[in-house]
């Protein structure tokens, strides 16, 4: 599977996550890095049944959240995406890409690693996505607020497992899946 947009991968000593600049060492001034603004598109992520499954089989399922995160990781980092503060979703993911190619092209690529991964018996990960595009509100220069982040959380939980809804424009959508692709 091929990890590399039109334009080519990204360094590995990029940043992927705002907290990672977050020392006395780094700031995003200096590193020369900050979340995108203006026009942004992020991708939302959350993992389908994960209550109950972490109920079932707690073990399992941190070994398999641990593995998905290594493969959303990869995929947004490759794509050129970055990684704000957590912003208290559970299990769920958030990233936010100056180019919605990108964005595009890290969700496909993070879903179809997603299906082809042996997961733990038990702890099956089945993980819905949305890609959204809109002015992007900061709340600070570690995370998003308003309406366009609402708006993905809203149209990724219209998705199923292995699905990635993607709004075009404000009242149309279309979903893409995995197996589709």
């Amino acid at each position: 599977m091929a990890w590399m947009s039109d334009t080519g991968p990204r360094s590995a000593a990029s940043p992927l996550y705002v907290s990672d600049l977050m020392s006395d060492y780094a700031t995003p001034t200096a590193a020369g890095f900050a979340l995108p603004t203006g026009m942004v598109t992020f991708v939302m992520t959350d993992i389908e049944g994960s209550t109950r499954a972490w109920e079932r089989s707690p073990a399992d399922m941190s070994a398999a959240v641990a593995r998905q995160y290594e493969i959303l990781d990869l995929a947004v980092s490759t794509h050129r995406g970055v990684r704000p503060l957590e912003q208290g979703e559970g299990d769920s993911v958030v990233a936010a890409f100056s180019r919605a190619s990108d964005a595009v092209a890290a969700a496909l690529d993070a879903q179809l690693a997603l299906a082809g991964e042996e997961w733990p018996v038990g702890a099956e990960l089945r993980v819905r996505m949305a890609v959204h595009t809109g002015e992007a509100q900061l709340r600070d220069e570690r995370n998003y607020f308003g309406p366009v982040v609402i708006r993905c959380a809203r149209i990724r939980d219209v998705g199923h497992g292995g699905q990635l809804p993607a709004c075009c424009r404000p009242g149309r959508s279309s979903t893409m899946s995995a197996s589709s692709a």
